[in-house]
Protein backbone atom coordinates (compact mmCIF):
# COMPACT_ATOMS: atom_id res chain seq x y z
CA UNK A 1 0.00 0.00 0.00
CA UNK A 2 1.40 2.95 -0.98
CA UNK A 3 0.36 6.38 0.61
CA UNK A 4 0.79 10.18 -0.49
CA UNK A 5 1.66 12.37 2.32
CA UNK A 6 3.31 15.84 2.81
CA UNK A 7 5.06 16.90 6.42
CA UNK A 8 6.86 19.60 4.90
CA UNK A 9 5.26 22.82 5.74
CA UNK A 10 5.47 25.35 8.73
CA UNK A 11 1.54 25.53 8.95
CA UNK A 12 0.97 22.49 12.14
CA UNK A 13 -2.25 22.43 11.40
CA UNK A 14 -2.05 21.23 7.81
CA UNK A 15 1.30 18.42 9.61
CA UNK A 16 -1.74 17.67 11.78
CA UNK A 17 -4.16 16.84 9.23
CA UNK A 18 -1.58 14.90 7.06
CA UNK A 19 -0.63 12.55 10.75
CA UNK A 20 -4.61 12.18 10.86
CA UNK A 21 -4.71 11.27 6.98
CA UNK A 22 -1.78 8.66 7.58
CA UNK A 23 -3.26 7.20 11.10
CA UNK A 24 -6.34 6.40 8.80
CA UNK A 25 -4.43 4.91 6.19
CA UNK A 26 -2.62 3.01 8.36
CA UNK A 27 -5.73 1.64 9.85
CA UNK A 28 -7.19 0.72 6.68
CA UNK A 29 -3.72 -1.49 5.83
CA UNK A 30 -4.36 -3.20 8.97
CA UNK A 31 -8.05 -3.96 7.96
CA UNK A 32 -6.85 -5.64 4.69
CA UNK A 33 -3.78 -7.31 6.41
CA UNK A 34 -1.57 -5.47 4.68
CA UNK A 35 2.25 -5.64 7.01
CA UNK A 36 3.77 -2.70 5.47
CA UNK A 37 2.83 1.08 3.86
CA UNK A 38 5.21 2.90 1.79
CA UNK A 39 5.49 6.86 3.57
CA UNK A 40 7.09 9.85 2.26
CA UNK A 41 8.27 13.03 3.70
CA UNK A 42 6.77 15.60 1.06
CA UNK A 43 8.58 17.85 -0.36
CA UNK A 44 8.49 22.16 -0.16
CA UNK A 45 6.64 22.26 -3.54
CA UNK A 46 8.46 25.27 -4.78
CA UNK A 47 9.59 24.17 -7.99
CA UNK A 48 7.76 25.32 -11.05
CA UNK A 49 6.35 21.70 -12.22
CA UNK A 50 7.08 18.21 -12.15
CA UNK A 51 9.44 18.61 -15.11
CA UNK A 52 11.82 21.15 -13.45
CA UNK A 53 11.80 19.21 -9.92
CA UNK A 54 13.17 16.25 -12.04
CA UNK A 55 15.16 18.58 -14.12
CA UNK A 56 17.10 20.00 -11.03
CA UNK A 57 17.43 15.43 -9.44
CA UNK A 58 14.69 15.82 -7.26
CA UNK A 59 16.48 19.52 -5.58
CA UNK A 60 14.02 22.02 -4.99
CA UNK A 61 14.37 25.84 -3.29
CA UNK A 62 13.66 25.15 0.31
CA UNK A 63 10.72 27.47 1.89
CA UNK A 64 11.33 30.70 1.96
CA UNK A 65 12.26 32.07 5.40
CA UNK A 66 12.91 28.58 6.48
CA UNK A 67 15.46 25.81 6.85
CA UNK A 68 16.39 22.28 5.87
CA UNK A 69 16.45 21.81 10.21
CA UNK A 70 13.01 22.93 10.36
CA UNK A 71 11.74 20.47 7.82
CA UNK A 72 13.90 17.54 9.54
CA UNK A 73 12.04 18.42 12.83
CA UNK A 74 8.71 18.91 11.06
CA UNK A 75 8.92 15.63 8.92
CA UNK A 76 10.30 12.93 12.52
CA UNK A 77 7.54 15.08 14.70
CA UNK A 78 5.03 14.17 12.13
CA UNK A 79 6.46 10.18 11.88
CA UNK A 80 6.29 10.01 15.74
CA UNK A 81 3.01 10.82 16.08
CA UNK A 82 2.25 8.02 13.71
CA UNK A 83 4.32 5.50 15.12
CA UNK A 84 2.12 4.69 18.26
CA UNK A 85 -0.75 3.86 15.53
CA UNK A 86 1.08 1.91 13.18
CA UNK A 87 2.92 -0.39 16.66
CA UNK A 88 -0.86 -1.19 17.27
CA UNK A 89 -2.09 -1.69 14.27
CA UNK A 90 1.14 -4.12 13.63
CA UNK A 91 2.39 -2.25 10.43
CA UNK A 92 5.35 -0.95 9.51
CA UNK A 93 6.09 2.37 7.82
CA UNK A 94 8.54 2.04 4.96
CA UNK A 95 9.97 5.55 4.09
CA UNK A 96 10.43 5.47 0.31
CA UNK A 97 13.66 7.88 -0.90
CA UNK A 98 11.19 10.04 -2.51
CA UNK A 99 12.43 14.11 -3.05
CA UNK A 100 12.30 16.70 0.26
CA UNK A 101 13.96 15.41 3.23
CA UNK A 102 13.67 12.08 2.04
CA UNK A 103 15.29 12.53 -1.36
CA UNK A 104 19.12 10.71 0.08
CA UNK A 105 19.93 7.53 1.89
CA UNK A 106 21.85 9.99 4.36
CA UNK A 107 18.60 12.06 5.28
CA UNK A 108 16.12 8.53 4.73
CA UNK A 109 18.75 6.89 7.35
CA UNK A 110 18.59 10.40 9.60
CA UNK A 111 15.07 9.96 10.06
CA UNK A 112 15.01 6.32 10.47
CA UNK A 113 17.86 6.39 12.96
CA UNK A 114 16.27 9.53 15.04
CA UNK A 115 12.87 8.33 15.46
CA UNK A 116 14.50 4.61 16.13
CA UNK A 117 11.42 2.55 15.80
CA UNK A 118 11.15 -0.81 14.70
CA UNK A 119 7.69 0.46 13.04
CA UNK A 120 9.60 3.24 10.80
CA UNK A 121 11.97 1.45 8.32
CA UNK A 122 12.99 2.22 4.47
CA UNK A 123 11.28 1.51 1.45
CA UNK A 124 14.01 1.69 -1.22
CA UNK A 125 12.75 2.97 -4.52
CA UNK A 126 15.75 2.26 -7.25
CA UNK A 127 14.13 5.37 -9.83
CA UNK A 128 14.62 7.57 -7.36
CA UNK A 129 18.41 8.09 -7.05
CA UNK A 130 20.07 10.30 -9.58
CA UNK A 131 23.43 10.11 -8.30
CA UNK A 132 25.60 6.90 -6.54
CA UNK A 133 22.13 5.19 -6.93
CA UNK A 134 24.25 1.34 -6.17
CA UNK A 135 25.75 2.77 -2.90
CA UNK A 136 22.68 4.98 -1.64
CA UNK A 137 20.99 1.50 -2.10
CA UNK A 138 23.28 -0.15 -0.67
CA UNK A 139 23.07 2.04 2.38
CA UNK A 140 19.37 1.62 2.67
CA UNK A 141 18.95 -1.80 1.97
CA UNK A 142 19.86 -3.08 5.97
CA UNK A 143 16.73 -1.33 6.63
CA UNK A 144 14.76 -2.12 3.83
CA UNK A 145 10.85 -3.89 3.96
CA UNK A 146 10.09 -3.19 0.86
CA UNK A 147 12.00 -2.41 -2.60
CA UNK A 148 10.76 -0.81 -5.75
CA UNK A 149 12.88 -1.51 -9.16
CA UNK A 150 11.35 0.84 -11.53
CA UNK A 151 12.25 0.48 -15.17
CA UNK A 152 11.75 2.73 -17.68
CA UNK A 153 10.33 1.89 -21.24
CA UNK A 154 10.99 4.05 -24.52
CA UNK A 155 14.09 5.11 -23.24
CA UNK A 156 12.39 7.78 -20.66
CA UNK A 157 14.21 8.93 -17.86
CA UNK A 158 10.90 8.72 -15.72
CA UNK A 159 7.39 8.40 -16.17
CA UNK A 160 4.22 10.47 -17.03
CA UNK A 161 0.95 9.85 -15.66
CA UNK A 162 -0.65 10.23 -19.15
CA UNK A 163 1.21 7.03 -20.68
CA UNK A 164 1.01 4.55 -17.60
CA UNK A 165 -2.14 3.47 -19.41
CA UNK A 166 -0.95 3.83 -22.88
CA UNK A 167 -1.02 0.10 -24.54
CA UNK A 168 1.73 0.84 -26.19
CA UNK A 169 3.86 0.91 -23.55
CA UNK A 170 2.35 -2.67 -22.04
CA UNK A 171 2.86 -4.12 -24.73
CA UNK A 172 6.26 -3.41 -25.24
Amino acid sequence: MSTHLGFVTPDKAKRQQQVQRTNGQIEMAYKLGIPTIRVNTGRCRTSKNFERLMDNKGIEPRLEGHTDEEGFKWVCDSFEQCLKKAETCGVVLGLENHWGPGRTAESVQRIVNTLDSPWLRVTMDSGNFFERQHEQLKMLAPQAVFIQAKTYYSGGVYYDLPNMSDNKIAAD
